[in-house]
């Protein structure tokens, strides 16, 4: 007999939801998800942000852009994580605690699609300063701003040209998420 396998907690950030005019719903950023046949779909804040529950593991970013590209008629960058690699993310320290705490600014964590190799780390790392200072950490980069990222000299064009393109979010919100993905009945 087969072994039934028990669906999994993820997480998906979306790229470019709720930004340059356009306007999507938390019901139109689930739908494709239940259609898709996920379960425990649910929406985070407006900034597009999906919590759902799946036993499939391979193409999940693939098929969620195909679905909300037909759902919502643009194309959307999707990167999934896992429940285990959200807490992992939270519990990251890329930073001393000191100087987070003596700075204005918020850690900001941008999620990649790949993990960079040692050049790409290597060439974002040489953005970095005392005012912005940065970290390359799996698959994600994680920035802190001495003070708002609107006033921050930081490149970031730059630094998506040797990483990747990615989406942000701060690692308050993360860590939200990462608190809804232990709640749900699925977690």
């Amino acid at each position: 007999m087969a072994a039934i396998a028990t669906p999994g907690r993820h997480a998906a950030f979306l790229r470019g939801i709720n930004v340059g005019g356009r306007r999507v719903t938390g019901a139109q950023l689930c739908a494709p998800f239940q259609a898709l046949g996920f379960d425990h779909v649910t929406s985070f804040l407006a900034s597009g942000n999906v919590t759902f529950a799946t036993t499939e593991t391979v193409g999940l970013e693939a098929r969620i852009e195909w679905a909300l590209q037909v759902a919502l008629g643009f194309e959307v960058e999707v990167y999934v994580r896992t429940a285990a690699e959200v807490a992992d993310i939270v519990g990251c320290r890329p930073f001393p605690p000191e100087v987070v705490a003596a700075t204005d600014g918020k850690v900001q964590v941008t999620f990649l699609r790949d993990r960079p190799g040692p050049a790409g780390v290597e060439a974002a790392m040489a953005h970095a300063t005392e005012q912005d200072r940065l970290s390359v950490i799996g698959r994600e980069w994680y920035w802190l701003p001495a003070a708002g990222i609107s006033t921050s000299p930081l490149d970031v064009k730059a630094v998506e040209r040797v990483l990747g393109r990615g989406t942000t979010r701060t690692l308050h919100t993360v860590a939200r998420i990462q608190a809804r993905l232990r709640s749900d009945p699925a977690g």
